[in-house]
């Protein structure tokens, strides 16, 4: 297989909104309105397993499960082009959310989030951003090597608060790690695995497709570029038999992961007995693809990756707050801290008055307050069910230098902190990263502007994707012709250009005239693709 191998990026978000009385709108009809927005004004075909549109982007719009909107971009092997559609793609949302709201009259406020954690909800629920690597091996090939560089890319992680805290504040660099509580597993909605095992190529046969869920939508695309661009090359290196994570496995994965979700210094033990941090890890991986850069198997990005990989190493061993305006995780602690300044308080005050929080609030199950979660100030008041549990915990509390008043703080602080959050994740003008991006505080670009609106209405360059744009758009508005990964299918001339080569750089058409063994070929591949359909994603 050719050294640039396609990746791809597939993202999820969330939609909401309001009329301007306050009143909700209806998130099934707003998921309705922005299918036919869409619609409107995009060039398309329908997907053939009749959920979304293939657009003349080379891209794929669709409603994923949970009715998120899921927007998967064309593949490509040049990561600015990714990282250039990946970002179209959120301009052409936000697009379609103006157009939805110019619908209203100006009567409504309608919001297109691409965040990782919802922490609206008393159980947390997250969704997020997966990526994708074609491979001439089976994943699990991939196991050993990935694992360990998975729990560790701290360059590509969000920032937020522990969605597992919902009465204390913690601050995670890596929030959507919580939700992986097993090394290897089939699953994507629950149960989820760090390495994921689905077998879904979208391709002819002969090649897989290495999906990955465990990572995050970013706003920096120095993060995105580096999130794709280091996985590939270690990609890359397992699949020529180099080995990259010899000698570094974890003895305990998702231990790890949890661990270092909140403390990127936090020493994580490897099965043979030693303690690496993540960075040491992330070094073992970066000398591995310095060595071999200019192999034949090595993408031709390889250099510049390991040279921004080792810059932004450096920065975050020297100190992570150099980054703040670069990555994702760096920038939103600072924010934070900024918020809870102005409020009296230090992010870091309150980690000691976490466990007494989880400790009262736990004291609550099985009584009638159990799902209302009151605030501190009620829970020692006279009112309290469990008031003789806080009378033995207050000797405790003040031992640990610590008052029922400061505990008390957090639950109006975090409603703060998850607004700036929210505001922070929500795309368009609106939205608060544009906003400080704008004004040039920011400072994570790696494309350029006339880049990203190129890719809302042009495939990338080369590869499948090209082919696909190309003929969406010569034959959108033809009620014959649907679309999908391996095949588009035209009823009208009673034809189906074959896409299953993701290395194709010429349009194949077979003829329903074409000889009886064709016809076999093709029902055989129609049918393997139709298995496909029912988890459809990108490549």
């Amino acid at each position: 297989m050719p050294s640039d191998r396609p990746m791809g990026i597939e993202t999820e978000f969330a939609i909401g909104g309001r009329r301007k009385n306050g009143m909700p709108l209806d998130r099934d009809s707003l998921l309705r309105r922005l299918s036919e927005a869409a619609m409107e004004r995009w060039r398309f075909l329908p997907s053939s397993n009749g959920n979304g549109i293939f657009t003349e982007s080379g891209a794929r719009f669709y409603f994923d499960t949970g009715g998120h909107p899921e927007f998967c971009v064309g593949e490509s092997s040049d990561l600015n082009e990714l990282v250039s559609h990946v970002k179209a793609g959120e301009r052409l949302l936000s697009e379609l959310v103006d157009l939805m709201e110019e619908q209203d009259g100006g009567e409504s406020e309608i919001w297109i989030f691409r965040s990782n954690v919802d922490y609206s909800v008393g159980e947390p629920r997250t969704w997020g951003q997966h990526s994708s690597f074609l491979i001439r091996n089976k994943p699990e090939t991939f196991l050993t090597d990935l694992i360990p560089h998975l729990v560790t890319r701290a360059y590509s992680w969000a920032g937020g608060l522990n969605p597992f805290m919902p009465n204390g504040l913690q601050f995670c660099l890596f929030p959507r790690a919580l939700f992986f509580v097993r090394p290897i597993g089939p699953d994507s909605t629950a149960g989820r695995g760090i390495f994921h095992t689905r077998d879904e190529s979208l391709a002819g046969p002969g090649y897989w497709r290495l999906h990955i869920l465990c990572g995050e939508s970013l706003h920096s695309e120095v993060g995105l570029w580096l999130q794709l661009g280091t996985t590939a090359l270690i990609v890359a290196m397992t699949e020529a038999g180099l080995k990259p994570g010899r000698g570094i496995e974890l003895k305990n994965p998702v231990q790890a992961l949890h661990l270092v979700a909140s403390n990127l210094c936090h020493p994580l033990v490897l099965i043979d007995g030693r303690k690496l941090t993540a960075l040491d890890i992330q070094e073992h991986f970066l000398e591995q693809a310095e060595r071999y850069q200019d192999r034949e198997c090595m993408p031709h990005f390889a250099p510049e990756v390991c040279r921004r990989w080792r810059e932004i190493l450096t920065a975050l061993r020297k100190d992570p707050r150099t980054l703040s305006k670069v990555l994702d995780w760096p920038f939103k602690a600072e924010l934070f801290e900024k918020i809870c300044r102005e409020h009296g308080f230090s992010m870091n005050s309150f980690a000691p008055g976490n466990d007494f929080r989880n400790r009262l609030y736990e004291a609550l199950k099985g009584t009638a307050y159990e799902r209302q979660s009151p605030d501190v100030g009620f829970l020692i008041g006279p009112r309290s069910p469990i008031l003789e549990v806080a009378a033995r915990m207050t000797p405790e509390l003040r031992k640990a230098g610590l008052s029922w008043s400061t505990l008390a703080a957090p639950k109006e602080l975090r409603q703060k902190l998850l607004e700036g959050d929210l505001r922070l994740s929500q795309l368009g003008p609106r939205g608060l990263f544009q906003q400080l991006d704008q004004a040039g505080m920011l400072e994570r670009r790696i494309v350029r502007e006339q880049e990203i609106e190129l890719a809302k209405t042009n495939p990338p360059a080369r590869g499948r994707a090209a082919i696909r744009g190309k003929v969406v758009r010569e034959l959108c508005g033809d009620g014959g012709t649907t679309c999908d990964w391996q095949f588009i299918r035209d009823k009208t001339n009673g034809r189906l250009l074959d896409l299953s080569d993701p290395f194709c750089s010429t349009e194949r058409w077979i003829w329903e005239d074409d000889s009886d063994e064709d016809e076999r070929d093709l029902d055989a591949s129609l049918n393997s693709l139709l298995e496909d359909l029912n988890h459809v994603g990108n490549i």
